[in-house]
């Protein structure tokens, strides 16, 4: 009797957690759909899931024996796959190597030149794929399967248009099939992080993105049964962490408040998972906001609820085929926020084409203007391999980038793994670029962090100033009358440049990476005796407004307390005697008048606590949480 054929998948991934690790999922549930076939099972055996970053060497060692070897293959793995594909090939050249996933260069007609070691790309989805491949393998014969890309001594062979899955309940669970069983088994020390689909496809066409090569296509849902199912085995094997991999959870509201539900209900029974991620729906509104508030009052997202825009300049949502909601649906979605005490925070890209300094810079203040003064963070525009923004509009703009090493974190005995980031475009030099990143930095450090935030929604309201008039003269008053905030800033772009330069930021501020200087160093002025300077500044700068000096005092001492509540007093509770309803003015829910008010600042997790029957009022917090004032009339 013939062996079985040895398969092994390979889909490593960085720790989300110092032992937290996502199970494989996309091979998993290509090796469930696979297996199901009698003739696959009967001629292939599974050897193993290949799920972290082990040595090179030694796997090359214990996968050198295999038939095949499948790599599912994105941005924080390829150059690892790529090096171990490359070994393994050299160890044994008869191994079939299947790649599939976003990172391969599919359109590349000298692909197999550059990746020899690759015999099989599949694009798209995999699971009809795989198994036709397996089914051929002793022929050897793979022409007539959609979807490949064949390797014949260096040139690519394209058998045609992959065909998708029209219905999703004929792809079966590698949970509920036991086909993860023996890793979980074997990893007893793991703690896994779970990827549950709902759906598949994404019916945007944004430009900078490719979501499994799905994008621009027919969202198509997995059966509920089975997802309350793989949610009841999450329960049952105790699994803290689950990812819906969704690239619009939310966009089914009936549907998806009925998953909320059953995630809430396994919870409550069980205490299991702890926590849930999700990508939201790209256009919110109420209901999904409703199943938001609803898993976050369950104790199961930690995360803000995100409110993606990307960019509200026009011109660069043409550019990039993006249509965001109108800005008045943007501030009834604040405000809805607002009201139910929801941390949310909204997402930018720096780097788009048609993206001006200018037009940066109004991205901020229409968001302020639009009510979301604690929620804005801002990413570096990216080069995926297979995007639009790569593929044709790169040259189109101008777009000049970099690649640099320290987006993921490097595994031992491993190559870094790289991504390209945009440095600049044809509407944004890269000088132009440097002062967007100081910026957006100053604009992180006193507004998003609430360092002067209640001070410039107050001057916006009460002398009608403007938030660019305001953090304009705040910018001017802060140099010039601060040396060390001034040395700040000059670190800051002294680091960028020798990130965007060098690939490579070698900052000495711990945990520090490219992506996340501005964020980690605008974070500094609110420790130590930073944040007693950064007090006395804006006093001063206050000082120079015409402002009754009773209100002044209180407008500081509001702020102050505010910004010392979230950084320094853990969870005293913390009281503000005013002599005016400051607090109400400045959310706009009334007008201003004077009227001994007592607030008490405190933190929305202990509003258990405090039980009792006075008014309360929510702010939000920054990007590191949120506080809660309540209010009392006295």
């Amino acid at each position: 009797m013939n062996r079985k054929k040895r398969i092994a998948f390979v889909q490593p991934v960085h720790p989300t957690g110092r032992k937290v690790y996502y199970l494989p999922y996309a091979s998993g549930v290509l090796w469930a759909y696979a297996s199901t076939d009698q003739e696959v099972s009967e001629k292939f055996q599974l050897v193993d899931f290949i799920f972290k970053h082990e040595p090179l060497d030694q796997l090359v060692s214990e996968l050198s024996d295999c038939d095949i070897v499948a790599f599912s293959t994105y941005v924080w793995n390829h150059r690892y796959n790529y090096d171990l594909a490359a070994k393994l090939k050299q160890v044994n050249p008869n191994i079939l190597t299947i790649f599939g996933g976003p990172e391969i260069s599919v359109s590349d007609p000298d692909l197999f030149v550059k990746e020899p070691f690759m015999d099989i790309v599949v694009v798209q989805e995999g699971e009809v794929a795989l198994t036709e491949i397996l089914k051929n393998y002793e022929s050897k014969d793979f022409s007539t399967i959609p979807g490949l890309l064949i390797n014949k001594n260096g040139t690519v062979i394209d058998t045609g248009k992959p065909l998708r899955i029209n219905e999703l309940d004929i792809v079966p669970s590698p949970y509920l099939t036991g086909v993860f069983d023996d890793l979980i088994h074997n990893n007893p020390t793991v703690e896994w992080n779970v990827i549950i689909e709902t759906t598949r496809g994404c019916p945007y066409q944004c430009t900078f993105c490719d979501w499994g090569s799905l994008t621009y296509s027919k969202v198509k849902k997995f059966p509920l049964e089975r997802i309350c199912d793989e949610l009841d085995w999450v329960a049952k094997n105790k699994i803290l962490f689950i990812t819906f991999p969704d690239a619009n959870f939310g966009i089914f509201p009936e549907r998806d408040h009925l998953i909320a539900d059953k995630i809430i209900e396994v919870k409550k029974g069980t205490q299991y998972p702890s926590n849930l991620w999700v990508q939201w729906a790209k256009n919110s509104n109420s209901q999904i906001v409703e199943i938001f508030k609803k898993l976050a009052n369950a104790g199961l997202v930690n995360q803000k609820f995100i409110v993606s825009v990307q960019s509200l300049t026009p011109q660069v949502l043409h550019h990039i085929r993006r249509k965001n909601l109108a800005v008045n649906k943007l501030e009834e979605l604040f405000k809805l926020c607002e009201d139910n005490d929801l941390n949310m925070y909204t997402e930018l890209i720096l780097g788009l084409p048609g993206e001006t300094l200018e037009t940066w810079k109004q991205n901020f203040y229409t968001l302020y203007r639009s009510g979301n003064h604690t929620g804005i963070r801002f990413y570096y525009a990216q080069l995926l391999e297979n995007a639009e923004l790569n593929l044709s509009q790169k040259k189109m703009f101008d777009i000049e980038t970099k690649s640099v090493k320290d987006f993921f974190a490097k595994p031992s005995n491993t190559q870094q793994e790289l991504i390209d980031v945009v440095v600049s475009t044809k509407d944004m030099p890269l000088d132009d670029m440097y002062a967007a990143i100081i910026f957006s930095w100053f604009q992180l450090t006193w507004h998003i962090n609430n360092l002067s935030t209640l001070v410039a929604r107050f001057m916006n309201r009460y002398l009608n100033i403007d938030y660019p008039e305001f953090y304009d003269n705040l910018k001017k008053y802060v140099i010039s009358n601060s040396d060390w905030f001034k040395q700040e800033e000059d670190e800051l772009i002294y680091y960028h440049e020798k990130w965007l330069s060098d690939g490579e930021i070698d900052c000495p501020i711990p945990f520090v990476s490219g992506p996340l200087l501005a964020t980690k160093t605008s974070s500094r002025f609110i420790n130590g005796e930073s944040l007693d300077k950064v007090t006395v500044l804006l006093k001063n700068f206050v000082d120079q407004y015409d402002i009754p000096e009773d209100l002044k005092r209180d407008l500081l001492e509001l702020q102050t307390k505010y910004t010392e509540k979230f950084y320094r007093h853990g969870t005293n509770l913390i009281e503000v005697n005013l002599s005016y309803n400051l607090y109400d003015y400045i959310l706009g829910r009334s007008e201003l008048f004077r009227e001994d008010t007592l607030y008490y600042i405190d933190y929305p997790e202990n509003k258990l606590v405090n039980k009792d029957n006075k008014r309360y009022i929510y702010i939000q917090g920054n990007a590191f949480g949120r506080q809660q004032i309540k209010r009392q009339d006295t």
